[in-house]
């Protein structure tokens, strides 16, 4: 950051978003004195969005490198998307501009999350361990609308938005691969689905699996890529639990096909780039419920599919990418990143940098509740007085405490029921019942030690 002490100011801020989620400084300290330091902070021209999360952008790659010690083969999937942070009521804030057809004004938000697999459940789903921010970048669209070039060939030699994706993978590669050197894995859904995505993961060492938006013509073959991969036989089938947002959960059958392809390189001002060799992996619901959309994922990889079990480990890796969704519930949900009160762009940017590596740490807690349930929780996470607490309003569990009675006790004091049906706490639930916890801890210590007077 430039100075120590400005160094020091944002640790104690980050550690205090972190126990106080909400967004307002006001609403995170407790002191005049410490919200305008915190205020001050933020009004530092060295305090931006790049400059918060490089120290931890930069551990995490390094965290990347390392070698697997879990038995997975060290795989490591980065996990990319775009977010759009909602600002609507904050007319005086500078800088920021449109998200969406409907004039709301915010700004954008594309981060890339690393996770290590650490093993495979039987249905095929990875338990993972979140490593942090791979990558984040924070932009708004403060220019307006430019005009419309008149050529193509103008358009794809100016600086685009698209750019964003894997570029994280233009500023460092995977390790050669080795026999103890971990293989990286790039995720991305279909607005990711660009030419140039696939020789950037090539040149950095990374396997892909980007689900496909365009029906992208073959170089070898007078069929495009959707009719190729319907054509060839299917590998097999297996029967999943779909739970459709706003419908009723179906067991649903899907069937897998894969085939390889050579994508016909399209048309740029500088010539056309190489072809490029993919292979192509579909997953398509059969007999799916009238009146109900039939799930159909094609996905693009250089991920061998010669089984029906390389196949399918090529889908489960793509079912991976719920983790960022996940990432984006704790940023907006959990930690309030939308009711900031700062009065710029800049400073809501680095403000989000900050609650990004608190999200991240946050929703690692939680995979490890599903990863391993009765792992018991690290004496440095939670301190004594936080456990008295807990185990003063609801007892201490029967099993002791793990993970998982932990994340269940603080979900309780936010409303959550734990009946024996009530699937997992949700953000909200958690977030709430955190607040509640740290008031009753502040409580029991005012009244174990209170302050002295004179």
């Amino acid at each position: 950051m430039g100075d120590r002490r400005r160094t020091r100011r944002l640790v104690a801020v980050a550690k205090r978003l972190a126990g106080r989620p909400g967004g307002t400084m006001t609403r995170v300290f407790d002191t005049a004195k410490a919200v305008k330091a915190a205020y001050r902070l933020w009004d530092s021209p060295a305090v931006t969005h790049e400059t918060v999360i490089a120290a931890h952008v930069g551990h995490v790659r390094e965290l990347c490198r390392q070698p697997d010690a879990g038995g997975c083969g060290g795989l490591v999937v980065l996990i990319e998307d775009t977010s759009a942070l909602d600002y609507h009521s904050r007319s005086a804030c500078v800088g920021l501009g449109p998200i969406g057809e409907s004039f709301t004004q915010g700004f954008w938000l594309h981060s890339t999350l690393a996770a290590r697999c650490e093993s495979w459940r039987e249905d095929g789903t990875a338990v993972l361990r979140l490593l942090g921010l791979f990558d984040q970048q924070a932009w708004s669209r403060t220019q307006g609308v430019q005009a419309k070039p008149r050529r193509k060939r103008d358009t794809l030699r100016r600086d685009r938005e698209s750019q964003r994706w894997a570029r994280a993978l233009t500023q460092v590669k995977a390790p050669a691969p080795g026999s103890d050197a971990p293989t990286w894995v790039y995720l991305a859904d279909r607005e990711s689905d660009i030419y140039e995505v696939f020789g950037r993961c090539v040149a950095a060492n990374t396997r892909f699996v980007i689900r496909a938006n365009q029906d992208r013509a073959l170089g070898d073959d007078d069929r495009h890529v959707f009719a190729a991969v319907a054509s060839s036989p299917c590998l097999g089938e297996r029967t999943i639990e779909l739970r459709p947002q706003g419908r009723k959960t179906r067991q649903a059958t899907l069937q897998v096909r894969a085939v390889s392809v050579t994508l016909r390189p399209p048309w740029r001002p500088d010539g056309p780039p190489a072809p490029q060799q993919v292979n192509v992996v579909e997953v398509l619901e059969v007999h799916a419920p009238a009146g109900e959309p039939p799930l159909c994922w094609r996905l693009l990889t250089d991920l061998p599919i010669d089984t029906a079990q390389q196949a399918w480990r090529v889908v489960d890796l793509y079912r991976c990418r719920w983790l960022i969704e996940e990432f984006h519930k704790a940023l907006k949900t959990g930690l309030g990143v939308e009711e900031s009160q700062l009065t710029t762009a800049t400073k809501l940017m680095a403000l989000t940098g900050v609650l990004s590596v608190v999200a991240a740490l946050l929703l690692d807690l939680k995979l490890q509740a599903r990863g391993d349930p009765d792992q018991p929780i690290d004496p440095q996470q939670v301190d004594g007085d936080t456990l008295a607490v807990l185990e003063h309003k609801q007892g201490r569990p029967a099993a002791g405490w793990t993970v998982t009675t932990l994340l269940v006790a603080i979900a309780k004091l936010g409303g959550y029921l734990a009946r024996k049906r009530d699937g997992p706490p949700g953000w909200l639930t958690l977030w709430r019942g955190w607040q509640t916890l740290l008031l009753l801890v502040e409580g029991y210590r005012l009244a174990r030690d209170p302050p002295r007077c004179g």
